[in-house]
């Protein structure tokens, strides 16, 4: 391309989660073989709209995954760039809530998981707005001139082609499937694991602190941390279990509680895919 080429209005393709949804898998293993478009990785996200309003390409795909901060980061996006192309990827509420609860054990969290969401007072590190996911496509819609592609995370499980053929088409772009890793970003952990590292952590400090955005120095800061979590997981593979907390990590009677209460909503999100 010419230096002095500058493309004014450049398409924007906006993938914004959810966390707990294969986002690190597409962020690592699927995103950086799309051709023909340039990938702003998660790690540049808050460095992504002066690249894009240089105009070197002709189109960006931006990944960021968001939970919490969902409504203000889509809307602080839109202001900037209302016609970019929204990706958002969904999991039934008790299963994402599920898996985001084991992440947050894993990484320290030592709280039971009643503590972690509490639908009755509305109180816990996840609330019922969390699990809003049909208002979550309706902000999309609202913000956007450009339709969502909402997609669900269980196809990918069946059909892994299909489910990336589809993501790529909405980008209107390719990609070598002989590229792309087949392999999930991160590694499972056992329930025993995560029990031993909530115990561990009431006595040594393993939680993520809050990094800077610099890569370098988010890096140093997280040396520490890397030192104390792995070696503490991959120990808990020869700690007996009857050591530990007795019980489900989760119990089951609280998912169904979650399940009960986002029936209605899981259902709307599954009919605007019909729809779309």
């Amino acid at each position: 391309m010419p230096e002095d080429k500058k493309y004014l209005h450049p398409e924007v393709y906006f993938h914004v989660g959810l966390g707990k949804v294969a986002s690190k898998y597409l962020q690592h293993s699927v995103f950086p073989h799309f051709r023909n478009i340039h990938y702003i990785p998660t790690t540049r996200f808050y460095r992504c709209v002066p690249e894009i309003r240089k105009g070197k390409h002709p189109s960006y795909l931006v990944s960021r995954e968001f939970d919490n901060q969902f409504e203000a980061e889509v809307t602080k996006f839109a202001g900037e760039f209302p016609g970019a192309h929204p990706i958002m990827l969904l999991r039934r509420h008790d299963d994402w809530i599920a898996s985001q609860y084991r992440r947050a054990a894993k990484n320290g969290f030592t709280a039971p998981f009643r503590e972690f969401i509490d639908l009755e007072n509305n109180s816990g590190r996840f609330t019922r707005a969390s699990l809003d996911f049909y208002g979550k496509i309706e902000l999309l819609e609202q913000l956007y001139s450009h339709k969502p592609l909402v997609l669900i995370y269980n196809d990918l499980i069946k059909d892994r082609w299909a489910f990336l053929d589809k993501i790529s088409a909405y980008c209107n772009t390719t990609y070598d499937r002989n590229k792309v890793t087949v392999r999930a970003k991160h590694t499972s952990y056992t329930e025993k694991q995560i029990r031993f590292m909530q115990w561990v952590s009431q006595f040594i400090p393993v939680k993520n602190p809050d990094y800077s955005k610099t890569g370098i120095i988010k890096f140093f800061q997280r040396i520490p941390v890397m030192l104390y979590r792995y070696p503490i997981l991959y120990a808990a593979v020869l700690i007996p279990k009857r050591w530990l907390v007795k019980g489900p990590l989760i119990p089951p009677e609280e998912l169904e509680k979650i399940r009960v209460a986002t029936k209605e909503d899981w259902e709307k999100c599954l009919e605007y895919l019909k729809r779309n």
